[in-house]
């Protein structure tokens, strides 16, 4: 990357850039949010939803792809989040070089390897609470005579 020489030019990089930081930082954030909030809605539904357990229980074909697919899942996340890090770090490597403004200006936009790993942690987490649930599903049992 060639560093501008006219301030002008140097404030323009420096607004994209910073821009292109905060955006990396909202949408990691953003991500999580939703990705963790889908596998919750699946939790809630397999452990709320009689009809659910009932349907899962007597499929283990099913269950073993909806696992499957959750794991996959989970692991695109980790991509994905990883590369919304590297792209940030990169970015924030740009700013670094235009050596326009002090770094504490735009620390805070910068998307920490310690806030991703903790984001990639949680949703591994989660899915894998997911998961285990959707695996142990168990057939529903005939409803027998009631005991008097």
């Amino acid at each position: 990357m060639s560093v501008p020489t006219s301030p002008i030019a140097i404030n323009e990089q420096f607004q994209l850039l910073y821009g292109a930081l905060r955006f990396y930082q909202s949408s990691a954030f953003e991500f999580a949010i939703k990705t963790n909030g889908a596998f919750l809605v699946v939790i809630g539904w397999i452990v709320t939803s009689g009809k659910a357990r009932d349907f899962l229980g007597t499929r283990d074909s099913i269950r073993t792809l909806g696992a499957l697919l959750l794991a996959v899942c989970s692991v695109l996340y980790g991509v994905l989040t990883w590369r919304t890090y590297t792209a940030a770090a990169d970015v924030a490597q740009q700013i670094a070089l235009l050596n326009a403004v002090n770094p504490a200006i735009y620390h805070h936009a910068i998307l920490m390897e310690s806030s991703t790993m903790a984001l990639i942690g949680a949703n591994a987490g989660i899915a894998a609470i997911c998961i285990v649930i959707l695996l142990t599903v168990s057939a529903p049992t005939p409803a027998g005579p009631v005991a008097r």
